[in-house]
């Protein structure tokens, strides 16, 4: 993540309150996750556009002051004193914060409308986007994913479960699971920008380079050459999971062993089609014998 510190300091320099400074280092985190993962911003759902961070506004801030504040003591030789985070009476003149939080649909569009400062379109386009409906929903639904339920008449927040959770990441899987983005275009764009930053440091180079070869396909991401030493690049544009050990085996899977065969498969094409690629590159030297 690249976020300057001059950014942050613009941001939280008039928040006199530390749990609103945290707040707004969380969004901007999570917006650079999105910019790192080159996912777009602005999305389209059922003809409708919503920016991500409105998404993330709502879904942090509900995460963090729907649930009800606990109070930590402090006890020693010289001081005792109680910590407890503050809510704010603009919030709470709007939304009581309880471990599980009931709405009538419309009653919580003009809530959110009124305190994020948005249309009425807008609040309405998020809490569809956000909501399980358990009457048309099939079995198994991931309400990590959509985590407004409703039942009936009513929509509910499960303050609990939905406590402090990592919504970059639980965004980004709903994103790619419902195929609102399309993670092979975003695959592509991110091979071109690696190659594009290999030609600005005065390599020769390629992206998502396609072969077939021995009825063998494949594709390299990134090929750069420069002073007689060919670079073979396989990046992995992965969904980042929010619990670590799931994460971790993704990573292990995805890295070690499916990034390897395929770099492997490289390695081979590239031993025997060099020529083909001395052309597209420039290459002005001969493949090695000891080339690995």
């Amino acid at each position: 993540m690249n976020i300057s510190l001059s950014k942050i300091n613009n941001k939280i320099k008039n928040k006199k309150d530390l749990w609103e400074k945290e707040l707004i280092l969380k969004r901007m985190s999570s917006l650079e996750y999105f910019k790192f993962y080159k996912i777009p911003l602005t999305i389209s759902y059922k003809d409708k556009t919503i920016k991500i961070e409105e998404i993330l506004n709502v879904l942090q801030t509900f995460s963090v002051k729907l649930f009800p504040q606990g109070r930590t003591f402090i006890n020693n030789e010289k001081e005792s004193f109680v910590l407890k985070r503050d809510i704010k009476k603009d919030f709470k003149k709007l939304f009581n914060p309880n471990y599980i939080c009931s709405f009538k649909k419309e009653e919580l569009i003009k809530k959110i409308a009124i305190y994020f400062s948005y249309s009425l379109e807008v609040s309405a386009t998020i809490i569809d986007f956000l909501t399980t409906d358990t009457s048309k929903s099939k079995q198994n639904v991931d309400i990590s994913l959509n985590p407004f339920l409703r039942i009936g008449e009513k929509i509910y927040w499960l303050s609990s479960f939905s406590k402090d959770r990592k919504w970059e990441n639980l965004l980004h899987r709903k994103l790619w699971r419902e195929k609102i983005i399309n993670q092979q275009e975003i695959s592509s764009k991110n091979e071109k920008n690696v190659s594009e930053k290999f030609i600005d440091a005065g390599f020769n180079s390629i992206s998502s380079y396609n072969y077939n070869w021995n009825s063998n396909k494949g594709e390299i991401d990134v090929l750069a050459y420069k002073d007689k030493t060919l670079f073979v690049v396989e990046l992995k544009n992965t969904i980042v999971f929010e619990k670590m050990l799931h994460n971790k085996n993704y990573e292990t899977r995805m890295f070690h062993t499916k990034a390897a065969d395929q770099l492997d498969r490289a390695v081979n094409y590239i031993n025997e089609n060099f020529d083909l690629l001395k052309e597209k590159l420039d290459i002005n030297c001969s493949l090695k014998p000891e080339f690995d």
